[in-house]
């Protein structure tokens, strides 16, 4: 049996810089969504367009920063190569423009304070060659305004994966400009660069752009984050809370693609594990219980605490928590500890808490004695028991013998428990909110124990007697299931083994089949909108 792929591939996206995309989740080991970007052709058969793009691949999974986008690295998927980045929730600033036009003038020099930063991030690295990294294809459609309204940069090393020379940084800041302009006057820039005349947008505003942008006459900038810092001073970018709200009003996040995108990979990853409600088992660890003398008030002269421990409670599983013993060193050798002193309290203080000290813990006290004579009343009353307990047992007769046992044949068999129906299909509003709430476990099924919090996910099983249904049609379309509505667009839900009718409908246009499908079965059905 082969064994199963890496990456399944759950919708196809829109092209980006003449490459194709696809949201896949990543199978080996905690699943996550993933964006697969595929190299072209030229860049995967050509010696010299795949080593640039080997090299920027590593170089882009070296770069850190919340506003670019991280790459996982270059992979092989199929028979083609595809640069794998993490998926993140939001709407393009393409999106943006289609939907609603130019942009405000805050929000725009919000996502641009904020894609020079990720820039200034990228432009710091070296892939290798001796040149500042770059991201060479800088547009609307690879930045991307996330769910929390910060922008980040989508695409990296996308320029080698199409088997394009890459550019410098000034070629990344033109891009920027243009972007921004289009973002402020509707429209992108004219070549040669004319200066910026718009409705609304502030002088100071206008001048970074043509700066950015190099119009003749004009001093450019010296780095992304020059551009960024002179973005975030005039005339002031909006909060990143009022970029998430003018985006959610523009693309609103619950509809259309990337409606459809969410709650596709909610259904694809497995159910989170819900928190404890009874807290049983769980204690709370606070400075008292990692160093008993953190908490206590220390007086003039009294040595330090060997850990400083925040109040802030923490709750564990509730065994109590050992620290584990220290293992020797090198540096260990002739190394001599000083004695620990007692305060007036009764408690242990080191006099100098040696560098690699965990937690200080009080010296166990001697047992204060106590008195003998409740010990010897109790093995007293003990003798005596024993004693008066034997004479009863010899004074009380034997019970009689009991009968003997039927034979098999004459044993009463309980009738069987009626077995329980198989449940119905989810309906179609537990189908639209299975990116919010997991389904049901069958009564039949054992609740699994809940798991740590450091534990990894791992895919739920699927219920016996179940089949999955995966359906891609396009996104506004209506998708029926044995004749109830089960949601639109892209679904994969699991129903039962059996026989089946599935529809489409899109305005007046209906297209169905019947199939029949087998338990541990999956049943793919496409509709193309032609």
């Amino acid at each position: 049996m082969p064994p199963p792929q890496r990456f399944a591939v759950l919708a196809t996206l829109p092209d980006a810089g003449g490459l194709r995309r696809a949201l896949a989740v990543e199978r080996s080991g905690a699943a996550r969504p993933v964006v697969l970007l595929f190299a072209a052709p030229a860049a995967a058969d050509d010696p010299a367009a795949l080593a640039a793009l080997s090299r920027d691949a590593e170089a882009a999974a070296r770069v850190h920063h919340p506003s670019v986008v991280p790459v996982a690295g270059l992979e092989a998927v199929g028979e083609a190569l595809a640069v794998v980045e993490l998926f993140r929730s939001g709407a393009s600033l393409r999106d943006l423009l289609d939907g609603g036009g130019r942009l405000p003038p805050a929000v725009a020099a919000r996502i641009g304070a904020d894609v020079c930063a990720g820039l200034a991030a990228i432009h710091a690295l070296d892939p290798g060659d001796g040149q500042p990294f770059a991201h060479g294809a800088v547009s609307p459609e690879w930045i991307l305004v996330q769910d929390d309204g910060r922008a980040a940069l989508a695409g990296l090393a996308a320029t080698s994966a199409a088997g394009v020379p890459g550019t410098g940084p000034a070629a990344d800041l033109r891009a920027v400009g243009a972007a921004l302009h289009e973002c402020l006057a509707g429209e992108p820039p004219a070549r040669p660069a004319a200066p910026l005349v718009a409705p609304g947008v502030p002088a100071a505003l206008a001048t970074l752009i043509d700066r950015a942008l190099g119009v003749a006459g004009t001093q450019p900038f010296a780095s992304a984050a020059a551009l960024g810092a002179a973005l975030e001073e005039a005339p002031g970018p909006a909060a990143r809370e009022a970029v998430a709200a003018y985006a959610d009003a523009i693309v609103p996040r619950d509809e259309g693609v990337r409606g459809s995108l969410a709650r596709l990979v909610s259904a694809a990853l497995p159910p989170p594990i819900p928190p404890r409600e009874d807290g049983e088992g769980l204690a709370e660890v606070t400075a008292e219980l990692l160093s008993p003398d953190a908490a206590a008030p220390r007086g003039a002269g009294a040595p330090p605490a060997a850990l400083e421990v925040e109040p802030t409670p923490v709750a564990i599983p509730a065994p109590r928590p050992v620290v584990p013993p220290r293992e020797a060193s090198p540096d260990d050798a002739g190394r001599s500890y000083p004695a620990a002193s007692r305060d007036g309290g009764g408690r242990t203080h080191p006099a100098a808490a040696s560098p690699d000290a965990v937690a200080t813990f009080p010296r166990p006290e001697p047992p204060s004695p106590r008195s003998v004579a409740p010990l010897v009343a109790a093995l007293l009353f003990g003798v005596v028991g024993f004693g008066a307990g034997l004479l009863l047992a010899r004074a009380t007769p034997s019970p009689p013998p009991s009968p003997p046992a039927p034979a098999a044949a004459e044993v009463a068999t309980p009738p069987a428990k009626p077995t329980a129906p198989a449940p119905t299909p989810a309906s179609a509003t537990a189908a639209a909110a299975a990116s919010a709430k997991p389904a049901e476990r069958s009564p039949s099924r054992p609740k699994p124990a809940p798991r740590p919090s450091g534990a990894k996910r791992v895919a739920a099983v699927r219920p016996e007697g179940t089949g999955l249904l995966s359906v891609t049609a396009p996104l506004e379309a209506e998708v029926f299931l044995d004749g109830k509505p089960i949601g639109k667009g892209i679904l994969r839900l699991e129903i039962p083994a059996g026989d089946h009718r599935v529809e489409v409908r899109l305005g007046d246009a209906r297209v169905g089949e019947r199939f029949s499908v087998a338990r541990g079965e999956t049943w793919t059905y496409v509709v193309n909108p032609e």
